[in-house]
Formats: C-alpha cells, sequence, structure tokens
C-alpha cells in the first residue's frame, strides 16, 4: 500500500499539436491489470529490492493501469526490477512480451528471463503480418524505450490501444536517443510523470556510484573530480597519444587479470578501427592468436586469428547471430568461422556470405548503451556530447579509465564543458521532418491554387455584374462599388496592404467623358489584374 505510485496511465488515444504536426498521446483510464496479492508481495518481500525499485515494481502490478513509465539512471537496477514485475505478471496468468529498440538488448532481456524477447522492429512487423497476436491477457514490457522512434512508439501503443494489451516502458532519455525522429518516451515522462529509479547499483565503489548519478543528472564536473582523484584520468599531449595510453594501460590490465572482461569505447569508427587493430597488435606480440586469416568484411579487410575477439554488425537469425552480439574466435576453417558467444552459444559463418562482422576489443559509444561490463577504457574527443559522455563514463563494475589529448581538451573544466555539451534541441516532436515538410508545401500549394480559382471566379462574377450595372451608376458610386467587391474576395487571403493598394484608385471628382470612361474602366481591369497577380508569386 504505501508503495503505491500514481505514476502510471492507460493508453487511452489523445491528440497533441506539436509545431504543426499531431502527434498521439496517451492519457489515464482504468484496464485492470493487476497481479493477485499473493504474487505481488511474495516476488516483492523475497526479492533484494530498494524502496524505489519496489515503488516502480507495484505501480507496474498492482494499480491496475494500463501503461507505467520508468525512469532510472543508469545502473539503478531497471533490469532487476522488470524481472520481478515479469515473474508476478507470469505467476498471474498473463502472456510477458519483452521488446527492446536494439538485437542486443533484447538478447539480454531474453538471458535475464522473458521467454518471449525481440525487438520491436520484429514485433511490429509480425503484428501487422497477423503472425503475431496480442489481447487483454498480453503484458508488454519495453526496455531502453528513449531509444526506440515515435513511429515505432506510436505503432505499438496502438496496437495495445485495440487489444487492451498492458505496456510497461522502462528507460532513461538522457541517454542515447533514436537514430530516427524520437523523444516520444520523454514527453510522456514530462506529461504524466513516470516511477524514478536513482539508486545506482552497478558500480562497487560508492564515489563512483555517485559519479553516476551526476553524469545523468548534468553534473559533469562534479562527476568528473573523483575520477581525477582517484586517477582514472589519463592526460596526453594530444589525442593520438591519448590513444598510445590506452593501450599501454589496456595491456598491463590484461597481464594481471587475463580473465576479465574489458571493452573500449570511442566516438568514432575510425578511431575504434585504429584502436581495434593496435590492441589486436598487444595480444599478437603475446602469442595469445592463432595463424592470421585475412577476411574481406562490410568495413575492410581484416586479420582474423583462433582466440580473437569478434563483434558483429549484422544479424542472421538462421545462424543465431544479432547485431551487437560478441564473443571469442574458436576455429577458422577456411571461408568458415566458429565463434563462442559471450552468451555461451556458439555460432558458425561463411564469411563469403556474410561479412557483418570485425575485431571485437573497441566499440562506438553506441553499441553500449544498455550492456554492463566489468571493466571499460573511454578515448574522449572533443566532438563528445552530454549523451554520449554519459552513457560511455556509466557501463562499468569495477573500473573505468578515461585517457584525453590535452591539444584540444587542456584540462578537467574544458573536459567538463565539452562532455556536457548539448547536441539536440529537446524532443524531435517539436520539429518536422523532410517528409512532413514536403507534405505541408504541397498542401499549402493545394490551399493557395483553390484560392487562386476562387478569387478568378468572383474576379469573373463581379466583371459581369459590373458590366451590366454600370450605365445606371454614377461615377463615384462605381469606383466605391468596385473597392468594397474587392475588399470581400481578398479579405480571407489576409492581405495586410489591401487597403494602401485600394487607396490608389480614387473616386472621381469631375464629369466624366467617353475618354475618362475609358480611362476608368481600364484603371479597374488592370487593378484587379495586379491583385490576382500578387497571388501567383
Amino acid at each position: 500500500g504505501s508503495y503505491l505510485h500514481h505514476h502510471s496511465i492507460t493508453i487511452a488515444k489523445v491528440v497533441t499539436f506539436y509545431s504543426g504536426i499531431v502527434v498521439p498521446f496517451y492519457a489515464v483510464i482504468d484496464n485492470n491489470h493487476k497481479v493477485d496479492r499473493v504474487s505481488v508481495f511474495t516476488a516483492a518481500v523475497f526479492r533484494k529490492m530498494s524502496d524505489e525499485q519496489k515503488e516502480a515494481y507495484l505501480a507496474a502490478v498492482n494499480n491496475g493501469r494500463d501503461l507505467s513509465l520508468w525512469r532510472g539512471v543508469a545502473g539503478s537496477g531497471k533490469s532487476y526490477a522488470m524481472g520481478v514485475a515479469r515473474t508476478a505478471y507470469e505467476k498471474s496468468g498473463y502472456n510477458v512480451i519483452g521488446l527492446a529498440p536494439t538485437n542486443t538488448v533484447a538478447r539480454d532481456m531474453a538471458k535475464d528471463g522473458f521467454k518471449e524477447a525481440r525487438t520491436l522492429h520484429s514485433f511490429l512487423y509480425k503484428l501487422k503480418k497477423g503472425s503475431e497476436v496480442i489481447n487483454h491477457d498480453s503484458v508488454i514490457f519495453v526496455d531502453e524505450a528513449g531509444m526506440i522512434d515515435n513511429d515505432r512508439m506510436q505503432g505499438l501503443l496502438e496496437h495495445a490501444v485495440k487489444a487492451g494489451a498492458k505496456v510497461v516502458l522502462v528507460g532513461d532519455d538522457r541517454q542515447l536517443a533514436s537514430i530516427e525522429r524520437g523523444g516520444l518516451f520523454g514527453e510522456m515522462v514530462v506529461k504524466h510523470g513516470a516511477s524514478e529509479l536513482r539508486q545506482v547499483r552497478r558500480q562497487n565503489e560508492d564515489w563512483a556510484k555517485q559519479a553516476s548519478l551526476d553524469f545523468a543528472e548534468g553534473r559533469f564536473e562534479k562527476a568528473i573530480k573523483p575520477y581525477e582523484d582517484h586517477g582514472h584520468i589519463h592526460w596526453a599531449n594530444n589525442i593520438q597519444g591519448a590513444k598510445t595510453l590506452l593501450v599501454e594501460k589496456w595491456g598491463r590490465d590484461a597481464d594481471e587479470k587475463t580473465e576479465k572482461t574489458r571493452f573500449v569505447y570511442a566516438q568514432t569508427n575510425k578511431d575504434v578501427n585504429e584502436l581495434n587493430a593496435r590492441l589486436r597488435q598487444v595480444r599478437q606480440r603475446r602469442g595469445e592468436l592463432g595463424q592470421a586469416h585475412s577476411f574481406k568484411t562490410k568495413r575492410g579487410v581484416i586479420e582474423l586469428s583462433r582466440n580473437d575477439r569478434i563483434q558483429f554488425y549484422d544479424t542472421d537469425k538462421p545462424k543465431g547471430i544479432y547485431n551487437g552480439n560478441a564473443g571469442t574466435v574458436e576455429r577458422i576453417d577456411g571461408s568458415k568461422i566458429s565463434a563462442r558467444l559471450d552468451a555461451g552459444r556458439l555460432v558458425v559463418f561463411d564469411s563469403r556470405e556474410f561479412q557483418g562482422f570485425g575485431h571485437g576489443y573497441a566499440g562506438t559509444v553506441y553499441r553500449g548503451q544498455g550492456k554492463t561490463q566489468l571493466q571499460t577504457y573511454y578515448l574522449h574527443t572533443p566532438i563528445a556530447d552530454s549523451r554520449t559522455s554519459y552513457v560511455a563514463m556509466t557501463r562499468h563494475k569495477q573500473a573505468m579509465t578515461l585517457f584525453v589529448g590535452r591539444e584540444t581538451t587542456p584540462d578537467t573544466k574544458h573536459l567538463a564543458r565539452q562532455m556536457s555539451r548539448t547536441n539536440d534541441r529537446g524532443s524531435s516532436l517539436q520539429y518536422i521532418t523532410k517528409k512532413e515538410h514536403e507534405h505541408l508545401q504541397k498542401q499549402s500549394r493545394k490551399t493557395k491554387q483553390t484560392s487562386r480559382e476562387k478569387l478568378n471566379a468572383d474576379l469573373k462574377t463581379f466583371d459581369k455584374a459590373f458590366d451590366k450595372a454600370k450605365s445606371k451608376m454614377s461615377p463615384k458610386v462605381r469606383i466605391q462599388y468596385e473597392q468594397e467587391k474587392l475588399r470581400r474576395s481578398l479579405k480571407s487571403l489576409g492581405r495586410a496592404d489591401l487597403n494602401k493598394q485600394l487607396a490608389r484608385v480614387k473616386p472621381p471628382t469631375a464629369k466624366f467623358t467617353k475618354g475618362a470612361q475609358k480611362s476608368v474602366d481600364q484603371h479597374k481591369r488592370k487593378s484587379l489584374g495586379d491583385k490576382a497577380k500578387g497571388l501567383t508569386k
């Protein structure tokens, strides 16, 4: 009872307008996705959860709402709390489904106990084709929801509305966002609130836990200081020197604890490729690798040996290979490579048919989202921003070492400033895409064309009526009639300078002769023609 949380909402459709773009949103209605009381408190009492984990857990399983939002900092135990909630729902007879933006996160969900775990993209595809069905007994957990783009998030919630399914969105909108247009998760958190998980549990040391929270909440200078104080920031004259320090440190650590899993993060593929090659050379010099074989990959030709670390950039489901998997090469037989994944599975593929692989010692920060690793190394460059820095500095459990070049980053103040840089300007819901821009332009052209056609029709009608009645009008009345008719025709188009233009058509003060009448007629037609032409510009 004391942990019941109000930050859960149902998936009833509402429409919110962002800068001319209609975006689906979701508000509150009860739909009774409750777990029986025994399952709720058995799971909560007999597992070790913090108070905020219990609060988030109960907000999902014990309030009968259709949509629950969990927002947690990196390493706050979101996955563990999800596992508790999943168990409670399964024991109550619900069909629980785990979804994620990437194969890596989906595989981790399966490893954590989700019987059904896949990418949101493949799930929506099957729903569309009819090979997947959800209903009122379906409960859907979405991990790393901050990485979900708007179209897929909208698709999921719309399907859930129709089926009456429960959805639990779990993520951190301060970490890496989707490559496509995103921001819906963050907007829902702002609009409706969320169960907050702020107690960091991933790191071993208390100072590192506090630093992770500081990174999450934007206090970069404060977060960096303990890493500097504990000797975890290594400075070189330039970035190339920082790479050398990183490789040397990695080699020393490998000498001390060869069994420990370690990974290197960098910003660009160029730096990743260079670091992979140099780290592999360290192992070659030690004689830890077998005979080298050359392979053509999607990122160029590489040498690969038995005992090499390997990672995958593409997916081949029949072979059990998913983008983001990593492992160790066990055997090379011609073009065939056998690798033992870190999850324990053995995969075998032909390099002539599948080329989405490479060395697995280093990777971009994007590949680290959602991962926990024992020891990490991070090469900082000035192109870093708040999202990549936050993710890179919070992946480790035991140790993280940062490498910096003073040529571009002279001191910790500059380091904090570069790390805290914001490259995005908020949710992309506030901005239109190229496709939407083209649609609006098309609609604008259509509206203008309709307006021009209506005006031309009005002008023709006016001309006929004027020609028929002008013989009975005084010159002054004719001009006034012309002005009023034109004013009514153009009023809906919002022409601010209308009165100024009409002022040029002055009522006559002298008695009209035949020549004067002809001049007025020409003046009138020219004036109307100018107004019509102006609309086509």
